[in-house]
């Protein structure tokens, strides 16, 4: 999708930032497909890859989005997963970024590195998780074709990676997920917490 095809609406972010924005689906397209609507885009939908394992169709399936993104020479993508739900705040950055976390788990572990200040809403990250809305520009899109394992899950292999990258997270995060079944995990899943206490971490950070 275009930048011109976005609209121009107002959206609790400048969707019209991202040249390409794809939506990674299993079985909740329309639900997402409204949500995308209800703040001013539609995106070009991706169905998962046809695997007997969820975790990798999950991870093949990013693959092939990056790969078609790649394929058409856009500067930046935002791809965003069927559970992905946009919360109601404003919030302001620039294009200097490689990768952009609009939402995320970013809880400290061990070796975690801690998130710098850039911005009043942007930090600049080292490690993160979830990949339900995300940014790339096309050279690390490009990165990430030539060197992804494809066996390795793929937000695990992204925070591994992610220090190479001009990574930052939005705050407050504007993405979330839905508390719904996860197609990958076979189970039911809530994450709220995790981006509550990530969202509440980031904006401590001065």
């Amino acid at each position: 999708m275009s930048k011109e095809e976005t609209g121009g609406l107002n959206t609790p972010l400048s969707f019209m930032q991202f040249e390409r924005i794809y939506l990674l689906t299993t079985m909740r397209t329309q639900r997402a497909m409204d949500e995308c609507e209800r703040v001013g885009f539609v995106p070009e939908i991706c169905f998962s890859r046809i695997d007997e394992s969820p975790h990798r169709s999950f991870c093949l399936s990013m693959l092939d989005i990056l790969q078609t993104f790649v394929d058409t020479g856009a500067d930046s993508c935002l791809i965003l997963e069927d559970d992905v739900i946009f919360k109601d705040v404003h919030t302001e950055f620039d294009d200097k970024w490689d990768v952009l976390y609009l939402g995320g788990n970013f809880r400290p572990y061990p070796d975690f590195r801690p998130p710098e200040y850039l911005t009043k809403t942007t930090r600049r990250i080292f490690n993160a998780w979830t990949t339900h809305a995300v940014g790339y520009k096309a050279h690390v899109a490009r990165w990430i074709v030539d060197n992804y394992d494809g066996a390795t899950m793929y937000d695990t292999w992204l925070d591994l990676n992610l220090h190479k990258f001009n990574a930052v997270a939005v705050v407050p995060m504007v993405a979330e997920q839905l508390p719904s079944f996860s197609t990958i995990w076979q189970r039911e899943v809530d994450y709220s917490d995790t981006f509550k206490a990530g969202n509440d971490y980031l904006l401590n950070i001065k």
